[in-house]
C-alpha cells in the first residue's frame, strides 16, 4: 500500500476574542463557552494587535472604526492576515470587517447563530451571489500567480463584461456568471488556468496538475534531487507550483536527501511499493533497476501511479538525470623530465571516486581506484607478455552506473593487454583486437604507454598500439592500455610499484614516468610529447592523462499530468422544510456548475444556485436517465450535485449512480447527508424508533412483490417496529392492506399506527390509529407509515417504542 510523507500541518490557531465592555465581556465568554476548543479570550482593545498577530480569526467586540484604526499600520495581505469580525455593542450585527473570502464571512455568520445578531457581509460577489475569484479552485488546490489581477478582473466579472476563461475544461469548478465565454474573441478581461510558464495575460490559477516521480540513489542530496526536478519542469515549461507531489518508490522512504528536497518546497511525497509501480507502461524501463529494487521504473512508473482502479496520469516528461553539482579535480600537469621527479608526481596523484558494485545505487564515498587483478598480475609475470597471460578480465563500468541500459552490459575484454617486442604473440593479440580494450573500444586510447628510450617504433606502439601491434613492432617495454571508467591517474600510482617488480625481474633498470595532459587527435589517441633521449636501457613510462570520468547522476524525475476528476454530489434536500435542509448540502449546492434532478425539488433550491449553473430537471419516472446523465456530465470534468429528497442513499438517486461506476473509478463522489422523511415523520409522532425497526418500500416497480411479501414476513416474526414508504397510489391500492394483514398475525390489535403525510411541508398531517382500526384509504404516496412493535405504546398522544432499560428508582 501506498504511503505518503510530508511535513506535518502545523496546529490550528485559535480563535481570539477581544472585548473592551462589561457586555462585550459577556459576549466574549458566551463564544468561549460555545466554542471551548476553539477560543482565546484576550483582555481589552490593547490586545487587539496581539489577538491578531497570533491567531487566524479575530472577534473584536468594538466598533467597526476603532478596530481598523489600530489594525491598519500591521497590516499585510487578505490571504496571510487575520479574519476580522466586529460585533457592536448592543449584539445586534456582526461585521465581517476583513478577510470576508478567506474565513470572516463564515465566522459573522457563526456568530452570529450563537449571539442572535444579524451577519452583515459585504464582498461583492456575496453579494451578488456570484463565485468569488480569490477562492476559485480553492478545494482543488488552485493557486494564484499574480493576485493583483483579482481586483480588476472580479470587477469585470460582477459588471457583465465578457470575461474569456482559459484551460477550465475538465476541471469541476463552480459556475461563473454567463458572461464568462471559453470562446470569447475579445474579452475585457481573461481567465487562465494552465501548469504552463509560457506567457499569459490576466488572472492566471496554478492548478495541482503536475506528480513528479523521483530516482534516486543512495546517499543523494536534496540538491541534486531538486536540481533533476527543475531540469524536468523546465523541459516542458511547467510551472512548480502546479507539482501536486512528489513520489518515489517504498524502498526510499528514508533517503534523507529526498525527504530534505520535499520539504524545501513544501511538497508532499508519495511512496509506492515496487508491486505497484512494475506493472505501469514507462518508455524506458531498466532492467538493471528491475533487479535492484522489483520494479523496471522508480522516476517514469511513480509519476504515472494513480490509486486502485483508476487510469495512470499521462507521462510528459520522461526521465530526466541531475547534473551532478561536484566534479573531481584534474591532476597537475608534470613536464616529462627525471625519472624521480615523475615518479614523485605519479605517487602523489590523488584516488578518486570509483563506480560502486550496485550500478543502481553508487555509493557516495570516495574510494580509492585501485586496480589489485592489475598489479597482481604485473607482479607476478616474469616479462609483459606473461603479464597479459595473467590479467584478469574485468567488466567495463557502464554509461550510466544509476540506470545503465542494456547496452552498457559489462563486457569480458581485458583491460590491460601487455605486449613483449620480440614475442611471437603480439602478432597473435593484435590479430583479435576484440580481445583488447584498448583496440575494441573506440574511445580507448591508451592512457599508458610505455617507449624504450628514443626508438621511433617503440613510440609508435605508445601513439597507436592496434596499428603498432598489427605490424608487430619490436617494443622494449610493455604497453598498457587504459581501464575504461579508471582514472588513469589513480591507475598509474597503484601499478607503478608492479612494474617496478616486472622490471627488476627483468633484470631492467627501474622504470621513470612522466605525467602529460596530452591533447588526443581527431581519433581520439592521445598525442604524446617528444621525450629527450635517454639511455637506452631505461624504461620510460608515459602516462597521457585522460580527464577523469564525471560523477554519476544520483537522481532522476519525470512527470506526468493528472487527469482531472470531475465531482458528483448526491443531495438529499431532506423532507422539504428549507430549515431542514443541511448546511453542507447549500453549500455543495453553491459548489456545483450542474445541477439536476426531479422537476419538483428543484424548484425548491432555485434560489440557492450561483449565477451560471446550468439546471437539468426531469419528471417523475426518470431516475434512471437523471442517474446516467449525472454520472456521464462528472466524467466530462464537470461539477454536478444530483439532486433528491430525503436522504439520498434512502429510495433515491445515491443507489442508481453509483451502481454505474462498475469498476473504474474516476468521479470523486460526495455524499450529503439528509433527514429521511421516516426520521421527520417519527418526530411529528413521538419516538416510535426507539428500539429496532426495519424500512420496507412497498413499491413493486422495481422489486418483485414476492420478496417484498418475504421481507414483511421477517420484520413481522422479528416483532420490528415497521415503516413503508411508497405504501399505496392510484394503481396499487392493495399492497397496504396485504403487508398489515401479515403483521396483524404477530402483533396485537392494539398496536399502534402512525401516519404523517407531507412531513414538514405546507399541509403536514398526523395521526394515530391501531391495527385493528386502521383504514388504508386515508394513505397516499405522499404518506409515510410507521406500525409499532408489540412494545410500542402511545404515551400523552405520542407513540412511543422502549428501549427496555430499567432505570434505578422506578
Amino acid at each position: 500500500m501506498s504511503h505518503d510523507t510530508g511535513a506535518p500541518a502545523p496546529p490550528r490557531k485559535p480563535i481570539g476574542v477581544v472585548a473592551a465592555t462589561a457586555a462585550g465581556h459577556r459576549a466574549a465568554a458566551t463564544l468561549a463557552a460555545a466554542w471551548p476548543t476553539e477560543v482565546h479570550v484576550y483582555g481589552g482593545a490593547s490586545e487587539l494587535r496581539t489577538a491578531f498577530a497570533d491567531c487566524d480569526a479575530v472577534v473584536a467586540f468594538l466598533a467597526v472604526g476603532a478596530a481598523v484604526r489600530s489594525l491598519a499600520p500591521i497590516l499585510g495581505h487578505k490571504s496571510t492576515d487575520a479574519a476580522v469580525v466586529c460585533v457592536d455593542e448592543s449584539l445586534r450585527h456582526a461585521v465581517a470587517v476583513l478577510g470576508g473570502h478567506h474565513g470572516a464571512n463564515e465566522l459573522a455568520t457563526r456568530v452570529s447563530t450563537v449571539l442572535g445578531c444579524t451577519p452583515v457581509i459585504t464582498t461583492a460577489s456575496d453579494a451578488a451571489g456570484a463565485q468569488p475569484l480569490d477562492t476559485y479552485g480553492a478545494d482543488l488546490g488552485f493557486t494564484i500567480e499574480n493576485p493583483d489581477q483579482l481586483a480588476p478582473v472580479g470587477a469585470a466579472l460582477l459588471s457583465g463584461a465578457p470575461v474569456a476563461l482559459i484551460g477550465a475544461d475538465n476541471w469541476p469548478l463552480p459556475p461563473l456568471p454567463t458572461t464568462t465565454s471559453t470562446t470569447e474573441d475579445h474579452p475585457t478581461a481573461t481567465i487562465t488556468i494552465t501548469d504552463q510558464t509560457s506567457p499569459h495575460t490576466g488572472l492566471i490559477y496554478r492548478p495541482k496538475s503536475l506528480v513528479v516521480g523521483v530516482g534516486a540513489s543512495r546517499g543523494v542530496t536534496a540538491d541534486e534531487v531538486l536540481d533533476a526536478v527543475d531540469r524536468a519542469l523546465a523541459a516542458a515549461n511547467l510551472s512548480p507550483a502546479s507539482v501536486a507531489h512528489l513520489a518515489s518508490v517504498d524502498a526510499k522512504s528514508n533517503e534523507p536527501g529526498l525527504l530534505e528536497a520535499a520539504t524545501r518546497r513544501g511538497w508532499p511525497i508519495h511512496f509506492h511499493p515496487a508491486k505497484e509501480l512494475a506493472p505501469i507502461e514507462v518508455p524506458n524501463p531498466s532492467p538493471t533497476v528491475q533487479a535492484a529494487v522489483g520494479t523496471p521504473s522508480v522516476a517514469e512508473a511513480a509519476a504515472r501511479h494513480t490509486a486502485p482502479n483508476r487510469p495512470p496520469s499521462t507521462l510528459i516528461v520522461p526521465k530526466t538525470k541531475s547534473v551532478p553539482s561536484a566534479m573531481p579535480q584534474t591532476a597537475a600537469t608534470e613536464p616529462p623530465g627525471a625519472a624521480p621527479d615523475a615518479l614523485a608526481a605519479a605517487s602523489s596523484l590523488s584516488h578518486v571516486p570509483v563506480p560502486a558494485a550496485d550500478p543502481f545505487e553508487p555509493s557516495a564515498a570516495s574510494e580509492p581506484a585501485t586496480a589489485p587483478a592489475i598489479a597482481s598480475a604485473l607482479s607476478a609475470a616474469p616479462d609483459a607478455l606473461a603479464a597479459a597471460s595473467r590479467l584478469s578480465h574485468v567488466p567495463v563500468p557502464a554509461a550510466d552506473p544509476f540506470e545503465p541500459s542494456a547496452a552498457s552490459e559489462p563486457t569480458g575484454a581485458p583491460a590491460i593487454a601487455a605486449v613483449s617486442g620480440a614475442d611471437a604473440g603480439a602478432d597473435a593479440l593484435a590479430a583479435d583486437p576484440a580481445e583488447c580494450s584498448a583496440a575494441s573500444e573506440p574511445t580507448g586510447a591508451p592512457a599508458i604507454a610505455a617507449v624504450s628510450g628514443a626508438d621511433a617504433d617503440a613510440y609508435a606502439l605508445a601513439a597507436d598500439p592496434a596499428k603498432s601491434l598489427a605490424a608487430s613492432q619490436p617494443a622494449a617495454a610493455p604497453a598498457i592500455a587504459s581501464v575504461p571508467g579508471v582514472a588513469p591517474n589513480a591507475l598509474a600510482a597503484d601499478l607503478l610499484p608492479a612494474l617496478a617488480e616486472v622490471s627488476a625481474a627483468a633484470g631492467q633498470p627501474s622504470a621513470s614516468l612522466a605525467v602529460t595532459d596530452a591533447p588526443a587527435d581527431a581519433d581520439h589517441t592521445p598525442v604524446l610529447p617528444e621525450l629527450p633521449p635517454q639511455p637506452a636501457a631505461a624504461n620510460h613510462l608515459v602516462h597521457a592523462l585522460a580527464p577523469a570520468p564525471a560523477p554519476a547522476p544520483m537522481a532522476t524525475a519525470a512527470v506526468a499530468r493528472l487527469t482531472p476528476r470531475g465531482r458528483l454530489a448526491l443531495i438529499g434536500l431532506g423532507p422539504g422544510a428549507r430549515d431542514l435542509l443541511p448546511p453542507r448540502a447549500v453549500a455543495e449546492l453553491r459548489r456545483a456548475s450542474v445541477v439536476i434532478g426531479l422537476d419538483q425539488y428543484l424548484d425548491q433550491i432555485r434560489d440557492l444556485l450561483r449565477p451560471g449553473t446550468e439546471v437539468r430537471a426531469t419528471g417523475l419516472g426518470s431516475e434512471e436517465a437523471r442517474a446516467r446523465d449525472a454520472v456521464q456530465t462528472a466524467r466530462q470534468g464537470r461539477a454536478v450535485a444530483l439532486v433528491g429528497s430525503g436522504d439520498s442513499g434512502l429510495y433515491a438517486m445515491a443507489s442508481p449512480a453509483l451502481d454505474l461506476f462498475a469498476e473504474l473509478d474516476d468521479v470523486d463522489v460526495v455524499g450529503v447527508p439528509g433527514i429521511t422523511a421516516s426520521l421527520a415523520a417519527s418526530n411529528i409522532l413521538g419516538a416510535p424508533l426507539g428500539h429496532d425497526h426495519a424500512v420496507i418500500s412497498l413499491s413493486d416497480l422495481h422489486t418483485p412483490w414476492p420478496a417484498i411479501e418475504r421481507r414483511v414476513q421477517a420484520a413481522a416474526q422479528g416483532d420490528f417496529v415497521t415503516v413503508f414508504y411508497n405504501p399505496r397510489s392510484k394503481g396499487r391500492d392493495w399492497q397496504l392492506g396485504h403487508a398489515l394483514d401479515i403483521l396483524r398475525q404477530h402483533r396485537p390489535p392494539t398496536t399502534p399506527v402512525g401516519c404523517v403525510r407531507d412531513a414538514s411541508r405546507p399541509g403536514e398531517r398526523a395521526w394515530i390509529s391501531t391495527l385493528s382500526d386502521f383504514d388504508a384509504a386515508d394513505v397516499d404516496m405522499y404518506t409515510i407509515v410507521l406500525v409499532g412493535s408489540s412494545h410500542t405504546r402511545v404515551a400523552a398522544g405520542r407513540m412511543v417504542t422502549p428501549r427496555g432499560y430499567t432505570w434505578s428508582g422506578s
